[in-house]
């Protein structure tokens, strides 16, 4: 009896304590979970919530002694080489390390500078200052908080970087090529104008080009002609290859999604719209054409169907497609025996041949060149049609008009011909023409 009477108040205290924690017996515990009432739900896993990321604006210099912001020029020339300016997005938890691999990845060239440092320009200065070290090395959220909307300019320490044009091997990307109207070979576009000047079967036709544009060349026309023999002009497009195309999955691969319950499932985000690039080209129709061409030139051209025309492209495209964009905007120019691009410096009418770049001649790599400037296009082998640019019937409307004299119906910009040769009209033209010499 006493025993049980102990067991008994052993059992009252444990379950008056377990009502004051709150925590259920064992037995509760079991009638719950046999009773179906069990409140121990499998909880859903958290999503994982995506990582910030933070862009900064890099600029590569290839002097050791640079102090100040690269010019227009120097901008140009380091672009050229695969320097100067490029976006770097990592994420906002990246460390100092990878920041330098990044910076590896998009400035191969870098890595021959023997070290370098970062810099920054300050407001309304032109002069480079060393940025500090921060607390945890140079990450990618150091230098967002350091610079802002700013850049971030890296210039290297013992070596100056090459400042040779970047180009890709063939197998890297694709290579436009063209056949000399001469000596009927195919040459790479860049290669094109250079072995002009050497074809043997062009030798006549150079020679008495080049004599005749000795009579009318100043002299600074005549260096500068000397100059653009060694230049390798429109070089290879070294994007762009059927292969590198984006894929898209078809309807039918798509996988479906169930109809889910949990209502906590976040909807689909959009996806972000790529960023569009629009350019002013310019195309020209003489293969010498060496200045920006006047207003009376510019009417001509533009009523050829060439001249100034804007082309808007996505900032990934490749170089193919901007000569896909070019075809279509200029019909005539797949005439020319092929083009290069050209450019107009500041407060000068000179034109000047743009050397490709890293990627080829790509829609951003062509902004970053010329800013809001132009993009002039200049045929190679043959001057283009310089005719008026008819559109046919089926593309567009024609205005017509009815003749007064035969009542036949032409064309509206082909009526005031027609008067002068029209039959009906000529014994009132000639009964007029006597009665005002009279």
């Amino acid at each position: 009896m006493d025993e049980r009477k102990r067991t008994d108040e052993c059992t009252i205290i444990n379950e008056q304590t377990n009502e004051r924690t709150n925590k259920p017996t064992h037995k509760q515990t079991v009638a719950w979970v046999e009773g179906g009432a069990s409140t121990n739900h499998a909880k859903v896993p958290k999503r994982r919530k995506s990582v910030k990321e933070i862009s900064i604006k890099f600029f590569c210099l290839a002097s050791t002694t640079q102090r100040d912001v690269p010019n227009n020029d120097e901008k140009q020339q380091l672009l050229v080489a695969g320097l100067g300016e490029k976006k770097v997005t990592l994420q906002a938890d990246s460390t100092s390390s990878d920041v330098v691999a990044a910076l590896k990845e998009t400035y191969p060239k870098l890595t021959d500078g023997g070290g370098y440092e970062f810099m920054y320009a300050k407001a309304s200065s032109r002069q480079l200052s060393v940025i500090d070290e921060g607390e945890n090395g140079y990450t990618i959220e150091f230098f967002k908080q350091f610079v802002g909307q700013g850049r971030v300019y890296i210039r290297p320490i013992q070596c100056d970087l090459d400042l040779k044009a970047l180009v890709k091997a063939k197998d890297q990307g694709e290579i436009i090529e063209e056949i000399c109207n001469h000596c009927m070979n195919i040459f790479p576009m860049n290669k094109l104008r250079e072995h002009l000047y050497l074809c043997p079967a062009n030798n006549t036709a150079t020679t008495a080009t080049t004599s005749r544009n000795t009579n009318h060349q100043s002299g600074g026309d005549k260096q500068q002609a000397g100059e653009s023999e060694g230049c390798l002009l429109f070089a290879t497009y070294n994007q762009a290859n059927a292969s590198t195309s984006r894929s898209v999955p078809l309807n039918g691969n798509i996988p479906q999604r169930r109809a889910s319950t949990n209502h906590h499932a976040k909807a689909l985000k959009r996806r972000k719209s790529v960023k569009e690039i629009s350019i002013k080209f310019f195309c020209l129709a003489s293969t010498t054409q060496r200045d920006v061409p006047n207003n009376d030139e510019k009417q001509q051209l533009l009523v050829a169907g060439l001249g100034e025309k804007k082309v808007t492209l996505q900032a990934d495209s490749t170089s193919s497609d901007v000569v896909a964009a070019l075809k279509e905007t200029y019909p005539k120019l797949t005439n020319g025996g092929g083009y290069e691009f050209m450019y107009a410096k500041a407060s000068s009418r000179q034109l000047s041949v743009i050397d490709e770049g890293e990627n080829g001649y790509t829609i951003e790599f062509l902004k970053q060149f010329v800013g809001q400037g132009r993009v002039y296009i200049r045929p190679i082998q043959c001057d283009l049609d310089l005719k008026a640019l008819v559109k046919a019937k089926d593309q567009g409307e024609i205005i017509e008009e009815i003749c007064n004299h035969c009542m036949n119906i032409f064309p509206m910009n082909k009526l005031r011909e027609h008067l002068y040769l029209c039959p009906a009209n000529n014994t009132a033209t000639t009964a007029t023409t006597s009665r005002n010499t009279r």
